[in-house]
């Protein structure tokens, strides 16, 4: 399977994500190999998450919901978060050992 479409099916799973009051404050950019988590800070909610700490939960949430759904495909995974916590990027390959390994940074 190419990777994009890999990605799509992971990213649909993750929309799936529990998010804070159900605010899904999340957008996705799928590339070739890669999805890319950006939070949304226009559906933060201000009464209850003024410091984004809801914001960043939930974009969290999602983010693991991402890597398990590519893990149960059997692909490894990469993890990068920017230094803002407002963007992560996920990239996959397909490991011939069928073992899915996680990796953060």
């Amino acid at each position: 399977m190419s990777s994009a479409p890999d990605l799509a099916a992971a990213v649909t799973r993750a929309l799936c994500a529990p998010s804070v009051h159900n605010t899904q404050p999340w957008r996705w950019r799928i590339r070739t190999a890669a999805a890319e988590l950006h939070a949304d800070p226009r559906r933060q909610l201000d009464a209850t998450g003024p410091d984004r700490r809801d914001l960043v939960i939930s974009c969290g949430a999602a983010l693991h919901h991402l890597q398990v759904a590519l893990a149960a495909r059997d692909l490894a995974v990469d993890s990068t978060a920017c230094p803002t916590l407002r963007t992560a990027t996920i990239s996959h390959r397909h490991d011939p050992a069928r073992t899915a390994r996680h990796h953060c940074r």
